[in-house]
């Protein structure tokens, strides 16, 4: 199989449900053509570079997917039949591809983030303890010195 990724703008005045529609048909192209999605990258409303169908703005999508030319031929007919799409581009990225590897993958870099946002949060844990027992003790400490003062005043 073939690794491909394909990047479209849609048209923000469809809406959330268009876009969730449209969402739908594209999954299910993929899966009909007997492809398999391995990214579904929503980059959410831009600006874009320049005027397209006298709109400044749209609503950005990373497709990453494995499957064979037939699967990219149909996706591209649907963009150009759908009204919503503004502009859409497809690069080939692997020639051979398995996607149970590439999903495998994914899932043991999303376990390793996990633990190391897991990690970096005890260790500023145990530095905000630390900083709030210096501060009670510094607190403390100018507590006693103030009584020490009075103590020597009223003396």
């Amino acid at each position: 199989m073939r690794r491909y990724e394909t990047i479209f703008i849609i048209d923000q005045d469809g809406g959330e449900e268009k876009r969730k529609q449209l969402f739908e048909k594209v999954s299910g192209i993929v899966e009909e053509k007997k492809g398999a999605i391995i990214e579904f990258d929503e980059w959410g409303d831009r600006r874009l570079a320049y005027e397209i169908e006298k709109k400044s703005r749209g609503y950005y999508v990373r497709l990453d997917y494995c499957g064979d030319g037939k699967v990219v031929l149909e996706l591209e007919r649907n963009f150009k039949i759908e009204d919503s799409i503004l502009k859409y581009m497809t690069i080939l990225i692997d020639k051979d591809t398995d996607p149970e590897k590439i999903a495998a993958q994914k899932a043991e870099e999303e376990k390793g983030e996990e633990a190391e946002s897991k990690e970096e949060a005890e260790p500023k844990k145990a530095t905000e303890s630390k900083e709030e027992t210096a501060s009670n003790k510094e607190a403390d400490d100018n507590k006693e010195n103030k009584e020490e003062e009075n103590n020597g005043k009223e003396e």
